[in-house]
């Protein structure tokens, strides 16, 4: 027999109040101020049998080190099952890290430390252990706030369409006749053939009700990162800050919680429109050296985006509210996969090492790189780092939750996962309403499809992956046997 579901809610601000790294391009920025704050949301789920416990944090994902953090502190809640705790990212590229800065280690390591002109660091950063620790004692007092708001509850389920994501992965006719992928290709070429792959335009929501059915909460899955702004170096929750108001306006001040749905290859930028207005900009924005500045509105693109989205959320409270759950199945597993990693060649290793050899060669330390010079060594930095990683450990393990509630299943992965592995998940599974949980857990990067690897391009390299399409696979099949076992 089925028991009470009881629900708990709360927000906390996770704004810095000084100046950090901010996450997701291949050189280092430092933010440069508030464009609007940042937050994390804690939704727990109780009903004195099971439980399960989201966060969702406006950050690019969540690294190993923050979450191993994070559980350690909340150990302190009593009643509370850690392993139960799953904390997910937006893929917001204008927020904190939560690790230390790759780029100030790798960069001076291959390229040496004497070649490459110095970061300056501000006195008063936040950085490495103090920033994990800043995040830490913010989600240790969003989860305890929640767990205990716990009341009575239900929840309803609902899925419908908005278009937020679009494939960012243009394929274009080489000289030869062959093909080649880029991503973020201006598809204004003469050249360009279609894109690489599917779009999901799928909206899941899981509203919440106290007793008397009013609305107290809902989660929000968009298979598509939180990338408007990503190429600035102020904070943002990007996309999601004008979801949230959009939404707002309608309910009132409740709960959001944020989720990523499988868009490793997806923007919420239509590179078609696009490209007419920003082809030499768009190849600015695949060098990832600076900061470019495109021909759009971007807060305009923004509140577009949340005023789509609170449409669907609409429409899909219209069929919730009928059918609300006071009691609703639910069941929670954690399964562990330890996969292979993806492998390069001793050749490809020797043949980075040749290609930062020669770009060493030309700089010394009275004319050291400028970090546009050090971002064209990324690639081949990314193929030694692992080379050494696979002969150190070749394998990545990693955790998934999967959570049934009611006629819905939730299902967790690192990655930043390309959308075909998403909609395969959905397609195959007996649940009417599939919530796939993106970066959640770990920062477990790009996971290309065969199609990717074909084509090339950033997102499906070796240094911006660490498993290969077979592994991708292999984890459609076991997401898969796992959501079964709840039916």
């Amino acid at each position: 027999m089925n028991k009470q579901l009881n629900i708990g809610w709360a927000q906390v601000d996770i704004t810095p109040d000084r100046p950090v790294f901010v996450a997701g391009q291949m050189y280092p920025r430092l933010s440069s101020y508030i464009h609007d704050p940042i937050t994390a949301t804690c939704l727990v789920l109780e009903n004195n049998e099971e439980q399960y416990v989201m966060v969702s944090l406006d950050m690019v994902n969540t690294p190993k080190v923050c979450c191993d953090r994070f559980r350690s502190r909340l150990e302190a809640i009593s009643g509370l099952d850690v392993s139960k705790v799953a904390f997910n990212g937006i893929h917001s590229h204008n927020s904190l890290r939560g690790n230390h800065d790759a780029h100030l280690i790798n960069f001076p390591r291959y390229l040496g430390a004497d070649r490459v002109e110095p970061f300056p660091m501000p006195d008063d950063i936040l950085y490495g252990d103090d920033e994990i620790e800043f995040l830490a004692e913010r989600v240790e007092a969003v989860v305890r706030r929640a767990w205990d708001n716990r009341k009575p509850g239900g929840i309803a389920t609902a899925e419908d369409y908005a278009a937020v994501g679009f494939n960012r992965r243009p394929v274009f006719k080489d000289e030869d006749g062959s093909t080649y992928s880029e991503m973020y290709g201006a598809c204004s070429k003469d050249n360009f053939l279609r894109l690489e792959g599917y779009s999901d335009h799928t909206i899941n929501m899981l509203y919440t009700f106290d007793p008397s059915g009013a609305l107290t909460g809902m989660i929000v899955d968009i298979p598509c990162p939180a990338q408007v702004y990503e190429l600035h170096r102020f904070i943002s929750a990007d996309y999601w800050c004008d979801v949230r108001d959009c939404i707002r306006e309608v309910y009132g001040p409740v709960y959001i919680l944020s989720v990523i749905g499988a868009g490793g290859d997806q923007n919420p930028l239509d590179l078609i429109r696009l490209s007419r207005d920003n082809e030499k900009e768009l190849e600015l924005w695949n060098e990832q050296a600076s900061e470019v500045y495109r021909n759009f509105d971007m807060k305009e693109e923004c509140r577009s985006i949340g005023e789509r989205v609170c449409d669907a959320v609409k429409r899909g409270y219209r069929k919730a509210i009928r059918n609300i759950q006071y009691e609703p199945e639910f069941k929670h597993r954690l399964l562990t996969l330890k996969l292979p990693i993806r492998t390069v060649t001793q050749a490809d290793y020797v043949q980075a090492l040749e290609t930062i050899d020669q770009l060493k060669s030309q700089y010394d330390a009275d004319h050291p790189m400028d970090m546009h010079a050090q971002v064209k060594a990324y690639e081949a930095i990314g193929v030694a780092l692992r080379w050494e990683r696979q002969n150190q450990d070749p394998d990545y393990t990693f955790t998934c939750h999967f959570v049934r509630l009611g006629r819905a299943i939730f299902a967790t992965n690192p990655f930043e996962l390309f959308t075909e592995y998403g909609v395969r998940i959905r397609a195959r599974n007996p649940f009417k309403e599939t919530f796939i949980v993106q970066l959640c857990d770990d920062a477990g990067v790009y996971l290309p499809t065969h199609a990717a690897l074909a084509g090339g391009s950033y997102s499906s390299k070796p240094a911006t992956t660490l498993l290969g399409p077979d592994q991708g696979d292999v984890l459609v099949e076991e997401t898969l046997k796992a959501i079964r076992s709840l039916v």
